[in-house]
């Protein structure tokens, strides 16, 4: 329930959300008075959501709808489907109507804003000063965590971190009162969860809004606590619905992908240590062999050193609430280290074996911070706050500031120093001013942007993004509308990652280019298992564990490579391609390249043209109907040629082939939609260099043609004698069922929304 506003104290909600948006446009001011783009040297949005969103763009300028499928990776991927992709979350329409650079940085700003007015809106319910819960919003949207986001540019992950506290607030509606407006707020409020990107967060957040449920329901004193459990499950059965036609694209996707193969090795991938603590008291802390910590926005225990006096000024107003917070706090951190619990939940708990880093879950620690922060000015604030507490606060604030000053760790003097004063200070005007509680106010407010203004400022840099990527001299010539085919970027056994340096994959999508390789957070396994007989020869190296980059080293099966239309390999000019058949063209012994996480870098680069392409499509020399992907495996592993297909699913039409051959290329090429001129010279199995996945469909002069998943990883299709057009389209009928679910939600919700003509405040 909603606190009253103190009297004398001029903070309404309303003022509240203004003031929040004024302080968050100011501090962010480089995202919006400039027309580039977010850029660090270790930014995902320069190494692949520009990448995705340059598609986006494409896709709705060239064939009139968003892409289904993204022919700029793995040598095509799902892209609706890729949960990084967020192609329905409403901020995403910006990237639609506005420049690239400027609709990436004004998105990542409607985050930051959501987060501060979301974060206000909880604690206004929970604590008695609307300053206190301006403390708790301004400390939320400009924490460390959050602001790193910007550096790492985890686009997606923004949307999630600025929609937990909402999630709590709608919850929190419901439980007070489960009328159909609430009830109708947390199924949108849900909907938008589940239709952002990160469903690693979503999760956590799902779990703690779930733990925040029952410990209300339990410690209610209402006469019927359980009463709101109805709207509850309700309102999550309409998120189900509404955001249907994002979640059952995914699930199809998911069901295709390496994720479903667990491994504890990836969940455990990057653990903190005990040794990552000592970021409690200075997020840049280096380590004690003085290096600069690599990674800092991971694994980093930072919630806010001008937090920590207002925590010990919590358990002065309210010990039991801030107990409970303290609680939650530090189990959201024992559950970011690889420990027995962390391993039993791998192996037992429902989802949690499904993602990676597990210190992710610190988003929670985080928002806990806050609230108990929120608490602790409260007990500040009270009205008739006695001198003890002014002279309470002053004293932790003066012991937290002497402890970081003190704390042996390798530091950032400057800022630390800095820090600790701005805390010390605050700490001691708080004697002065017990009685004047708008400018104490003011002062516990501007604590948190102070640290942020301190510690995170350098995060919030933006260039051109040509600058920001160097373009390559072979770029034209890569581009898909000067090149026929596919670019394989290769590294060396010393470096396999050295063909992300040279093109990084997913820029591809922007610039044009059709790459062999990827970097998603979902990876196909047929695709992926394909790819490492291409390297390996055989079914010996098959990973068995989630992939995020697909990258290649050597290649053993060249007949394979041409399967997918490789036109050029870019590398190290070291590599020998000539038993691969492919010829070197240019080398350049230092070119400017964008290296993720190291910058620009000058290296030595080279670009060899694949002799004797396959093309497009090609006919196979024989068909071999298999029952399962362990067999489709062995048959591609011990073939002698991609010509020689193993199909899945083989039908009658296949009996009567001659392999007589003949000749097949593109007519049209686009992203979701391919047309092929095809001469052939008898009944003959035509083999399409695209990655199958179940919404391929096509026609063969303008009759459904059936599409076989051929060679484990590529489609085909019987044709018979004489000239074809053969047109490939990508669908999608779990979108189409989505939305058929989506719409009885959407007029229930409607319906609810309306049910009062007045919204509970």
């Amino acid at each position: 329930m909603a606190t009253p506003t103190p009297i004398g104290f001029p903070l309404t909600t309303r003022r509240g959300i203004l003031l929040l948006i004024l302080l968050g446009a100011a501090f962010l001011y480089p995202l919006w008075t400039t027309g580039d783009i977010a850029y660090s040297r270790d930014s995902d949005i320069i190494a692949e959501h520009a990448g995705i969103k340059a598609l986006e763009r494409e896709a709705v300028a060239t064939e009139g709808r968003i892409p289904l499928w993204n022919p700029s990776m793995n040598a095509g991927t799902p892209e609706f489907a890729n949960p990084q992709s967020m192609y329905l979350f409403p901020f995403d329409l910006l990237f639609l109507v506005l420049p690239l650079g400027v609709a990436t940085n004004l998105v990542i700003l409607l985050n930051f804003l959501l987060a501060g007015v979301a974060a206000f809106l909880f604690a206004r319910r929970h604590l008695s000063h609307p300053a206190s819960a301006l403390v708790c919003a301004a400390a939320y949207m400009l924490s460390h965590r959050y602001l790193a986001m910007i550096y790492a540019g985890w686009l997606p992950k923004m949307s999630m971190f600025a929609l937990t506290p909402l999630l709590f607030w709608a919850c929190d509606r419901v439980l007070d009162r489960p009328a159909p407006r609430t009830v109708a707020v947390l199924a949108l409020v849900g909907a938008l969860a589940l239709l952002q990107g990160d469903m690693q967060q979503l999760y956590y957040a799902a779990l703690a809004c779930a733990a925040w449920t029952v410990l209300r329901l339990c410690l209610s004193r209402a006469p019927r606590p359980g009463s709101a459990l109805p709207g509850l499950v309700l309102s999550g059965l309409l998120a189900l619905l509404l955001a249907a036609p994002a979640l059952l694209p995914r699930l199809e996707f998911a069901a295709l992908s390496t994720r479903t193969e667990f491994s504890l090795d990836f969940l455990l991938q990057n653990a903190p240590t005990p040794a990552d603590l000592r970021t409690f008291v200075d997020p840049h802390s280096r380590d004690f062999a003085d290096h600069v910590r690599d990674l800092f926005w991971e694994n980093n225990f930072y919630f806010g050193l001008a937090l920590v006096p207002l925590w010990l000024m919590a358990f002065l107003g309210n010990r039991k609430r801030a107990a409970l917070l303290l609680l939650g706090i530090a189990v959201a951190i024992l559950l970011s280290f690889d420990t027995g619990i962390v391993r039993w939940l791998y192996g037992h708990f429902p989802g949690f074996r499904l993602f990676r880093q597990p210190s992710r879950i610190l988003l929670l620690a985080q928002f806990g911070a806050v609230l108990l922060a929120g608490l602790g000015a409260d007990a500040l604030l009270a009205p008739g706050a006695t001198s003890r507490r002014a002279g309470g606060f002053a004293a932790a604030s003066l012991a937290v500031a002497g402890a970081a000053w003190l704390f042996p760790i390798p530091w950032d003097g400057r800022l630390l120093a800095l820090t600790c004063a701005a805390i010390a200070a605050v700490g001691f005007a708080g004697l002065f001013l017990r009685r004047a509680p708008l400018a104490l106010a003011g002062l516990l407010v501007a604590l948190p942007v102070a640290d942020a203004a301190l510690r995170c400022a350098p995060f919030i840099a933006t260039a051109p993004l040509d600058t920001a990527v160097p373009g390559r001299p072979f770029d034209i010539l890569l581009d898909r509308r000067h090149n026929d085919g596919r670019v394989l970027a290769m590294g060396t056994p010393d470096i396999p990652a050295y063909g992300r340096a040279v093109i990084l994959y997913g820029t591809a999508g922007r610039l044009g280019i059709e790459m062999i390789n990827g970097a998603a957070s979902l990876e196909l396994r047929h695709f992926v298992e394909y790819l490492s007989i291409m390297v390996d020869g055989s079914v010996a190296g098959l990973p068995h564990h989630p992939l995020a980059w697909t990258d290649c080293d050597r290649i053993t099966r060249p007949d394979l490579l041409r399967a997918l239309d490789a036109r050029y390999v870019v590398g190290s000019p070291d590599s020998d391609l000539r038993g691969v058949g492919a010829t070197k063209i240019w080398e350049s012994p230092r070119m400017p390249l964008f290296v993720f996480y190291s910058g620009i870098l000058p290296l030595p680069v080279a670009l060899w043209r694949v002799d004797h392409p396959l093309g497009p499509a090609f006919f196979a020399t024989a068909v071999h109907p298999v029952g399962g992907d362990d067999e489709s495996l062995r048959l591609l592993s011990g073939s002698a040629s991609a010509r020689d297909a193993s199909v899945f699913g083989a039908g009658p039409e296949l009996a009567n082939l001659d392999f007589s051959g003949g000749t097949a290329s593109f007519a049209e090429r686009g992203i979701d939609r391919y047309r092929y001129r095809v001469e052939s010279a008898g009944r003959n199995f035509l083999i399409l260099s695209q990655v199958w996945y179940p919404g391929w469909r096509a026609t063969l002069d303008g009759a459904p043609a059936r599409l076989y998943r051929t060679d484990h990883a590529l489609i085909g299709c019987a044709v018979p004698p004489g000239s074809h057009e053969l047109v490939l389209r990508m669908t999608c009928p779990p979108l189409r069922t989505g939305l058929l679910l989506a719409l009885p939600g959407a007029i229930a919700v409607l319906l609810m929304l309306s049910w009062r003509r007045r919204a509970a405040v």
